[in-house]
């Protein structure tokens, strides 16, 4: 007889080493021709204007994020670098915002002292899309590790972040 209870098919699956604060991490010389895997698990939890969670985000919101991202991991990282001009893919520099919220939530995120927060793993940011008659560029930011894995760590919904130069 069956078991009532539903098992996920990857439930048995082992578990991943997580990236942890210090471990290697990837910048863009280092892109391979493998394909991205996105992780949420240093997703900023916090209530502000670059969190998911933020009251401004919206269904359609995370519709265009799922969109984007499943477009994303049919490409390789080398696509992705090669890209970057249309996707809207660069490092990004968290010390240059001199925002002491983004640079806290970071070094919460990643369990370290705030004095500590210059050795973190390089930021990149991606677009969701761009609207330019609407004046809208959401974009997403994180970091890549080891194994491909864009780590997800905020929603800049309103590109105010890094925005575009002459903004």
């Amino acid at each position: 007889m069956a078991s009532s209870r539903f098992e996920f098919p990857g439930q048995h699956l082992p578990a991943t080493n997580r990236f942890k604060f210090g471990d290697p991490h990837l910048r863009i010389g280092q892109f391979s021709n493998q394909r991205p895997v996105f992780a949420f698990d240093y997703l900023s939890l916090r209530n502000h204007e670059y969190s998911f969670f933020h009251p401004n985000v919206t269904t359609s919101d995370y519709q265009k994020i799922l969109r984007r991202l499943h477009e994303l991991s049919k490409i390789t990282l080398q696509v992705l670098a090669d890209k970057r001009n249309e996707l809207h893919f660069h490092e990004v520099n968290i010390q240059v915002r001199a925002d002491p919220t983004l640079s806290q939530d970071l070094a919460d995120i990643f369990e370290i002292e705030f004095s500590d927060i210059m050795q973190a793993p390089a930021l990149y940011q991606v677009e969701v899309y761009t609207d330019n008659k609407k004046d809208e560029g959401p974009r997403l930011i994180g970091f890549f590790a080891q194994g491909c894995e864009f780590h997800v760590i905020w929603f800049d919904r309103n590109h105010k972040l890094f925005p575009r130069s002459g903004r």
